[in-house]
């Protein structure tokens, strides 16, 4: 099992919106931040679980 305590807020944040059915655009557009750094927080999460 992955250590989600790892995870930051915004990465958090980012997985709680993709998880309820957000694409990266429309959690990028609920967030008020780029779709860049929605695909940066979700690359640093899976980095950090070691989900693929």
């Amino acid at each position: 099992m992955s250590d989600l305590s790892r995870l930051s807020d915004a990465e958090r944040r980012v997985l709680l919106l993709l998880a309820r059915g957000h694409t990266a655009k429309s959690a990028a557009v609920a967030l008020g931040v780029s779709e860049s750094a929605v695909n940066e927080r979700l690359r640093e999460a899976r980095r950090k679980t070691g989900v693929g």
